[in-house]
């Protein structure tokens, strides 16, 4: 093989698969985790979960933690 094709395989590897590699790991590791910080969870009790106030309260929470409120 020539110099000159493998120069352009080179730079075409680099081009095609490495350089969009690189950009998505750091777009994926620049945005915020959505889940840190949220750590409360509704209490679990033998009384919620007979009654169905438990699922209610799930309910409740998702929607306090959703960013789209």
């Amino acid at each position: 093989m020539s110099t000159r094709l493998v120069v352009g395989y080179a730079v075409a590897f680099l081009a095609f698969v490495t350089l969009p590699l690189v950009l998505w790991l750091v777009g994926v590791r620049s945005e915020p985790d959505p889940l840190v910080g949220r750590t409360e969870v509704p209490e679990l009790s033998l009384e919620n979960l007979a009654n169905g106030d438990y699922t209610q309260a799930v309910g409740d929470w998702v929607t306090e933690q959703s960013p789209l409120r």
